[in-house]
């Protein structure tokens, strides 16, 4: 299952990553599920806040929303 049209400027491991964040997730816990480091699961964060023109991590669901909208 691919992500929606909408989404189209996250990649894939961005989109799913945003996605983990909006389901309350941790940085921690993404690192874990998806058997990567920390600091890559924050680089991601980082272009996803930058991608969806947010300032910070906690911004992310509602941003997220308003593209689905």
């Amino acid at each position: 299952m691919g992500k929606p049209q909408t989404a189209g400027e996250l990649s894939d491991r961005q989109y799913q990553i945003a996605q983990m964040i909006c389901n309350g997730r941790t940085i921690k816990e993404i690192a874990m599920e998806l058997g990567i480091g920390r600091n890559t699961v924050e680089t991601h964060i980082d272009y996803i806040c930058v991608k969806l023109k947010v300032p910070n991590k906690s911004d992310i669901p509602s941003a997220m929303q308003q593209k689905l909208m």
